[in-house]
């Protein structure tokens, strides 16, 4: 009976509980969207708008629904990852605006805390439905227009899809017959064709295949228009029989059929994709390879011992990590990353499959270092990977020069040459980093990084809009990032190698050059397929729901896609071409959530870690959203609004850690219950001094998410002695 009366109480409360809570949410959602700018043209709700009543109804029932028998794993997932999606809107938005990002501003951060709810609270009701749209895709591969179909991956289904592929391939080859000259090709012939000398700033592996197509073209046609045919044709096929596979793999791994069809069909139609299939740039085949590699990496993880029972298996990855590290420079990078992690999955066969991935990195790493110098290459510069150092620079310079000592400007023109100062273009890093002194960064690389963040520690806000000017297109979802550099590139060519394109369906071509510049519009969903943004966020969402179910040998092939990721930030300029490798990435992304593999549970530390981390967020969020509440709205020194908001998380952060992250809190003798609040109230006098001192440098809203990642760690260490250390040492000695 006590047993049935505490189960009615539980409901009871909750039947209170989720509503109250739920109301409280709207309230702050709706008030937190009104304050500040979160679109161009003002706030996304306008609080003296009837319409704020309207967005107050919507979030009070998407939280009720959100809330409903919601888990804690489940609330920190949906929670982290609503976060990021909510910064990249808020942060963008208010940039885009601003032209600056407000990172001095409290109405920023609250925005951001405001949307993180209703992000959350998306994910979490797509967490609800997705078991129903699971069981309804794969009832419907039953019915009678799909039954029988696509269960039969092999050969046959292969050239199935080839077909299709290559057939609605035609119009755009047409169109763009013979081919279609951009981006960096020109330079790369001229590097043999005229210079006879190559530079490894772009992929050697590249340059002499698209240079041994126009020498074919030459011999054979007598023409630079038959190399580009030869060029276009056999990239577009390659590319083709690589996507083709990717059905086949859907099959193979039992992806409802809808999506297999949905997935070939945006291969297949997708514009940007049937232009860049006959385009010059090295970004194509690198596609090409990076997802052959990712499915063979996911066959790895689903089945180690088949792998390493198979020589040709073996053979065929190694084969394609080579290939596609060498179409781009970075991709070694990735390999790198993904290779310890798939040694410990397959761990059974640390040999060989150590052995595979190791040989494959060997063999690029001396392609890279003693066969390259052998052939003379010139090795790739340094400022290709201070892009973002390089531009942070140049924009305080631009932006602020009389900030600028006339010491600083003498180190600062060591590296970049004060006659290109005033070359500074916000989106693109070129015209500065073209002429950036590679000898005196080599000669003393400590000396610009000293100066970087000499200068950075007086401007980190004029240091951030520098990198969002940089990446927004990647992160912020929206057209109004669109600039010179981030759409398609015009056909073009140089006058020492001259190309003409005869195109042989005009019509096609203008709607290809369209799309290619404008992504569609504003035509929703349309325009989000061809846009720069989805790819990053697609990523993200991937990991979020794969995380979910608990999947995690299947974040390895995420690991390096979000490496990928990390590497565009760090780039010179956000282009479509850049971000084409995860655009054809997208129909596997989807199709991951649907694919079997083992479901890890964490215990003992492992899961204590991840409880306190948990934790650690979500306290986090209550600390920081309640000291810029306190800074803004009142007239509390600085200092006692980070002390009460820091009182306030560690009173959350206390009942967390005794009722969920440390299974053992309840049972504390007197001794370790002091240890246990003493290490708060250190962590609160730690706060304080890093706070005000860090204050002095950086933004307050920056300087707390360092300073909580310093006393997060000193928390878990000192409540973990509390609870293992001090306890049993007073329970021996009283026993």
């Amino acid at each position: 009976m006590r047993s049935n009366d505490s189960v009615k109480d539980k409901k009871s409360i909750k039947s209170i509980a989720v509503p109250a809570i739920s109301f409280i949410m709207a309230i702050f959602s709706t008030a937190g969207l009104s304050i500040g700018y979160v679109t161009s043209s003002g706030p996304l709700v306008n609080s003296a708008s009837v319409f704020a009543v309207l967005w107050f109804a919507v979030f009070a029932v998407m939280f009720w629904a959100a809330l409903i028998s919601i888990t804690f794993r489940d609330l920190v997932i949906c929670g982290v990852f609503g976060g990021i999606f909510a910064a990249f809107t808020s942060a963008g938005a208010a940039f885009t605006a601003l032209g600056s990002l407000p990172l001095d501003k409290p109405y920023l951060y609250i925005n951001i805390l405001a949307l993180t709810l209703v992000m959350a609270a998306l994910l979490r009701i797509l967490f609800i439905i997705a078991p129903y749209v699971k069981k309804w895709l794969y009832k419907a591969d039953k019915t009678k227009l799909l039954a029988g179909r696509l269960e039969k991956p092999g050969t046959g289904l292969y050239f199935i899809f080839f077909g299709i592929i290559v057939v609605l391939w035609i119009p755009a080859f047409l169109a763009l017959f013979p081919g279609y000259m951009c981006y960096d090709s020109t330079w790369q012939l001229s590097q043999i064709l005229l210079e006879g000398q190559m530079d490894a700033h772009y992929p050697v592996a590249h340059t002499l295949f698209l240079t041994l197509c126009f020498n074919i073209g030459n011999s054979v046609f007598g023409s630079n228009e038959a190399g580009l045919l030869i060029y276009g044709i056999l990239q577009a096929l390659i590319f083709a029989g690589v996507l083709a596979y990717l059905g086949v793999f859907l099959c193979r791994y039992r992806i409802p059929k809808l999506i297999i069809i949905l997935s070939v069909a945006f291969l297949a139609l997708n514009p940007i994709i049937q232009i860049f299939a006959f385009a010059t740039t090295k970004d194509v085949l690198f596609s090409a390879f990076l997802l052959l590699l990712v499915m063979f990496t996911i066959d790895l993880i689903s089945d180690p011992d088949k792998f390493a029972g198979s020589p040709w298996l073996m053979i065929r990855y190694a084969v394609t990590a080579i290939l596609m590290a060498l179409m781009r420079n970075q991709g070694i990078y990735l390999l790198i990353i993904a290779a310890p992690f798939l040694i410990w999955v397959g761990r059974k066969h640390f040999v060989k499959i150590g052995a595979t991935l190791v040989a494959a990195i060997l063999l690029l790493l001396v392609f890279f270092g003693p066969v390259s110098d052998a052939l003379g290459i010139i090795p790739s510069k340094s400022q290709e990977m201070l892009s973002v150092p390089i531009q942070q620079i140049a924009r305080v310079i631009n932006t602020e020069p009389d900030s600028i000592t006339q010491e600083q400007k003498e180190t600062i023109s060591r590296y970049i040459p004060e006659s290109v100062w005033n070359s500074y273009v916000p989106e693109i890093s070129d015209p500065v980093k073209d002429n950036f002194n590679n000898e005196a960064f080599a000669e003393d690389p400590a000396g610009f990084i000293k100066i970087w963040l000499e200068i950075g520690l007086e401007h980190p806000g004029i240091y951030a809009d520098a990198f969002a000017y940089l990446t927004d297109a990647y992160w912020y979802p929206s057209v109004e990032t669109t600039h010179n550099w981030s759409v398609l590139d015009s056909f073009h060519t140089i006058p020492e190698i001259p190309v003409e394109q005869h195109s042989l369906f005009p019509a096609y071509y203008d709607y290809l050059m369209k799309v290619g510049q404008d992504s569609f519009g504003n035509i929703p969903v349309l325009s989000s397929l061809v846009s720069i943004y989805m790819p990053v966020w697609a990523v993200i969402l991937c990991i979020a729901v794969i995380f979910r179910q608990r999947k995690f040998s299947l974040l390895i092939p995420l690991a390096m896609l979000a490496v990928f990721i990390g590497s565009l930030l760090l780039g010179p300029v956000a282009c479509i071409r850049y971000i084409f490798p995860l655009l054809v990435m997208c129909p596997l992304l989807l199709a991951l959530p649907f694919i079997k593999a083992k479901r890890y549970t964490m215990h003992g530390r492992a899961l204590e870690v991840f409880r306190f981390a948990a934790c650690g967020v979500i306290c986090f969020a209550v600390d920081w959203g309640t000291m810029m509440l306190l800074m803004h709205f009142t007239s509390l020194p600085d200092w006692v609004c980070i002390a009460a908001a820091f009182i306030l998380s560690v009173i959350l952060n206390y009942i967390i850690c005794v009722l969920w992250v440390f299974e053992d809190a309840g049972k504390q003798n007197a001794a370790s219950q002091v240890v246990f609040l003493g290490s708060s109230i250190i962590g609160l006098g730690l706060t304080e001094v890093f706070m005000l001192l860090f204050m002095m440098f950086m933004p307050a809203a920056i300087a707390k998410v360092i300073v909580t990642l310093i006393v997060m760690v000193w928390n878990y260490v000192a409540k973990r002695f509390a609870l293992y250390r001090i306890r049993p040492y007073f329970d021996k000695k009283k026993g």
